[in-house]
């Protein structure tokens, strides 16, 4: 069951809808993968890493640290 990030650590931003026509990529990389939704880089997750990096960080937290722009 997917769990929410508490309030304080979620950034106002955008991103795209998860909808029919999102074009998804992931970029596998020897760390682990890089999740784009349109070209936006938006989420990393590595092997063993707790947790993962998101665009919708606004500081680390118990369930995302924040993503680094690339």
């Amino acid at each position: 069951m997917p769990f929410l990030n508490p309030k304080e650590y979620c950034s106002t931003g955008t991103m795209p809808r998860i909808e029919e026509d999102l074009d998804v990529r992931c970029e596998w990389t020897a760390e682990g993968v890089k999740l784009f939704f349109n070209d936006i880089y938006v989420a990393r997750l590595e092997a063993g890493s707790k947790p993962g990096w998101s665009r919708l960080a606004k500081k680390p937290g118990p369930l995302a640290a924040l993503l680094e722009s690339q």
